[in-house]
């Protein structure tokens, strides 16, 4: 048998176990709900209607002094919780806007380092050492146009932050 024809023959068996193992696959579908009830409502038009649609956009989840909080796309306040399935709702003592896209936190230096897009287009990074509470301090830079940021912690310990959300203007 010539090289041509054996690998057309390995190409096919290989092809016909995959099809196989994923008719196999497929009689053990399952259906995947998030447990996690949170009253949250992405869409501010219809924030006055008291819609939940059991979700969170753009979810940052930090683990911090064994506790884990969660961020949220304009929740305008986070969540709480000690085993990841039940979440009771932190409003804080100190907020410092008026809503949030695509936040990001970490946990650094024992605090839990904050950041978002601000519909107004202006934002802080933010820090506490007790999110319970919630008395956020906001580092004096002012940083214009952000969208989606995340944070990024290296080796040396130097934090980092980027952003972008743009097919013109990237990250």
């Amino acid at each position: 048998m010539n090289r041509p024809v054996k690998i057309l023959l390995i190409v096919i068996i290989r092809n016909f176990y995959c099809l196989l193992s994923i008719n196999d696959q497929s009689t053990q579908i399952s259906t995947y709900c998030n447990p996690i009830n949170i009253d949250y409502t992405y869409s501010i038009y219809n924030a006055n209607e008291n819609i939940s649609y059991r979700s969170g956009a753009d979810p940052a989840v930090v683990k911090f002094r064994n506790e884990y909080y969660m961020f949220v796309t304009r929740s305008m306040d986070y969540w709480h919780s000690t085993d990841l399935l039940h979440w009771s709702f932190i409003n804080p003592e100190k907020w410092y806007f008026q809503g949030s896209n695509a936040p990001a936190a970490h946990n650094y230096n024992d605090s839990v380092l904050y950041v978002t897009g601000d519909p107004s287009g202006s934002m802080s990074i933010l820090y506490t050492d007790n999110p319970k509470k919630g008395d956020w301090k906001a580092i004096p830079l002012i940083i214009h146009d952000l969208q989606d940021p995340d944070l990024f912690i290296d080796d040396d310990g130097k934090a980092y932050m980027f952003w972008g959300s743009s097919n013109t203007y990237p990250i």
